[in-house]
Formats: structure tokens, C-alpha cells, sequence
């Protein structure tokens, strides 16, 4: 029994979602009418290059397809709050972060049974081994992600002082959680194989972040979206919600390899997208 990442986990990832809500205003969505092009570019990114990137990481650097699958499931996550304290951070569009985080939850329902299938189907060796119930994954995804963001969003605008007290401490709160489950996950759960080890992960979760981040500054550059909003894009596209990726993994794929990747991308990916994030804000935004 993996007490942790079974019980443990979907109950923070509630409770971060409840906090992404919290932070959200429904006057954050003008952004989408406001920098139209620059939202619609960010969410083709998130839905379409950045599972391209995973599987093309894991051909180029032959991987195999467990290590493939765990950069394909962290290619599908959403965006998670992190995202929006780098892009405030380093002075990204935030309002165009926090819309992009929101609706990459949405669109999580979708594409993690949808593409994870057809991965699973397509590739020889650990199919037969995995089973996806469409229905379960749409369910257990909107239990834990829309429906404690929608939640959030109507306390927040609801009882807005609440939100005022409270966003401090949330600010800290939410990722020390998450840190705190992760590190629990990998301590005390059950033993994992001895055919593979965390560190062997670092290198491919450092990629996955790093190429995620400037391939989508390039995409949405090409289009000439302002700076600050490319790099809302681009911080939005590396640093994911790693959360419901850990919750995917421990409750339907099952498999070490997936597991220990996504706890290497969680422990790494907020302090790497942060020291990206300011490279580029010296750079791009003074182009």
C-alpha cells in the first residue's frame, strides 16, 4: 500500500487546487480577449509541442518507453501555481499566466486519457501491463483539480478579504505541501525496484523542463508575441503541476520508472525554471 501517494496526495493536490482557485479572478479571463494571440498560441503549445517534445526527448536520447511515458505524462500536466509566483517574480504577463494555468487544468481532463492511450497502445513492452479507464482518470481528475478550483474561485470571489488574509501564508504553504508529499512518497512508500534509481531521472526531468520552457519562448517569439507574455508562455509551458502527474503515476501506470522521473522533475523543476526565468528576463525582455 502506498499510503502516501495514494491517500496523501490526492487529498494536497485538493487543497492546491482549492489555492490555485483562491488566486484566481474571474477578471483574470480578459486577458484572453486582451492578448488573444498570445493565449491561443499558449494553449496550442501546452496541447500539442510540448507531447511532441517528450516523445521526440525520449527517441533522440533513447530512453525506452517507460522513461518516454513518465516525460509524456509530465508534458500533460497543467500548469501549476508555481508558474505564477516565477511569472510575478520576474514581471511576465501574470494575468495571462494565471488564465493559462486554470484552463490547462481543463484541458488535463482530455488529453491525459486520450494521448496516454494512444502512447500505451502504439508502444510494445509495458502496454499489456497498464490498463487506463478513460472514465476513471476524466473523474478523479475533475474531483481533484476542477472541482476544488471552481471551489476556490467562488470563495475568492465571494470573500475577498478572506483571500487577502490568507495569500501569504497560501503562497508558502501550497508548494511546502506538495514538497513535503513528494519527499514522503519517496521515503516511506513502498520499496522501489533496484533496477532503477532517482538519480538516474535527474537528467531527463532537468530536460524536459529546460527544452519545454525555450522551445515555447521560440514558438510564441515567432508569432511576435510581446516579451512578457512570451515568457508567462514559456514558464507556464516548463513548470507543471507535477502533482496530478504523481497521482496518474501511483494510481493507474504503477510503474517505478514514471514514478521516481516525476519525483526527480518535482524536486528540480520550480528552482530550475526560476534561475531560466530570470535569464530570460534579462534577456528577452530587454530585447
Amino acid at each position: 500500500m502506498n499510503f502516501f501517494g495514494e491517500t496523501v496526495l490526492p487529498i494536497v493536490l485538493f487543497v492546491i487546487m482549492v489555492g490555485i482557485g483562491l488566486s484566481t479572478k474571474l477578471v483574470d479571463f480578459k486577458s484572453l480577449i486582451k492578448f488573444p494571440k498570445a493565449a491561443i498560441l499558449g494553449i496550442i503549445s501546452q496541447l500539442m509541442l510540448l507531447p511532441i517534445l517528450a516523445l521526440s526527448i525520449g527517441w533522440l536520447f533513447n530512453y525506452g518507453n517507460e522513461v518516454t511515458l513518465g516525460l509524456l505524462v509530465l508534458s500533460l500536466c497543467p500548469s501549476g501555481t508555481g508558474s505564477n509566483i516565477i511569472t510575478k517574480m520576474v514581471n511576465g504577463n501574470l494575468a495571462l499566466s494565471v488564465s493559462l494555468t486554470t484552463i490547462s487544468n481543463f484541458k488535463s481532463l482530455f488529453t491525459f486519457p486520450l494521448i496516454l492511450n494512444w502512447y500505451l497502445i502504439d508502444s510494445e513492452g509495458i502496454s499489456s501491463s497498464i490498463q487506463l479507464d478513460y472514465i476513471e482518470i476524466i473523474t478523479q481528475i475533475f474531483c481533484l483539480t476542477i472541482i476544488p478550483t471552481v471551489l476556490g474561485l467562488f470563495v475568492g470571489e465571494n470573500y475577498p478579504a478572506l483571500v487577502i488574509k490568507s495569500k501569504k501564508t497560501l503562497k508558502w504553504l501550497l508548494p511546502g505541501l506538495l514538497f513535503a508529499v513528494f519527499t514522503a512518497i519517496l521515503i516511506f512508500d513502498e520499496p522501489k525496484s533496484k533496477d532503477v534509481d532517482i538519480t538516474e531521472m535527474i537528467v531527463p526531468a532537468i530536460l524536459i523542463n529546460i527544452v519545454s520552457m525555450l522551445l515555447s519562448l521560440l514558438f510564441v517569439k515567432l508569432f511576435k508575441v510581446e516579451s512578457k507574455q512570451a515568457i508567462a508562455v514559456s514558464i507556464e509551458s516548463g513548470l507543471k503541476n507535477s502533482a496530478i502527474g504523481l497521482m496518474i503515476a501511483t494510481s493507474f501506470i504503477k510503474l517505478d520508472s514514471v514514478e521516481l522521473l516525476i519525483l526527480a522533475y518535482s524536486f528540480i523543476s520550480f528552482y530550475l525554471t526560476l534561475v531560466l526565468s530570470f535569464f530570460l528576463k534579462k534577456t528577452v525582455l530587454k530585447s
